[in-house]
């Protein structure tokens, strides 16, 4: 499902997002710009790699620690980036610095 994203809601993650944790359904938010459009695809990569994982991966939301975490939103986002390329990596990933890491 794509719908129309609220600007304001959708201003950290530059104008769109995903969710793909529930296998079989992927919801995607999205204030349509030029720069946002170009990036859909790639998101959708992202969000239906966590589709396949949490199928087959036994997974407990309510036990997921911070490292678990960012692993599988690392693992998302190099599979997005290996079928639409680097300049289509999200900000969640691009807009973090070395302080931050």
């Amino acid at each position: 499902m794509i719908s129309l994203g609220d600007p304001e809601l959708l201003k950290q993650s530059e104008g769109y997002a995903g969710n793909g944790s529930i296998p079989g359904y992927i919801q995607l938010a999205i204030v349509p710009d030029e720069k946002n459009l170009a990036k859909l695809n790639a998101c959708a990569a992202h969000e239906f790699h966590h589709n396949v994982l949490f199928y087959n991966a036994k997974w407990n939301f309510m036990n997921v620690s911070v490292g678990q975490y960012l692993a599988v939103e690392g693992l998302a986002e190099s599979f997005a980036e290996s079928m639409f390329g680097k300049e289509f990596i999200g900000p969640w990933v691009t807009n973090v610095d070395n302080r931050e890491a």
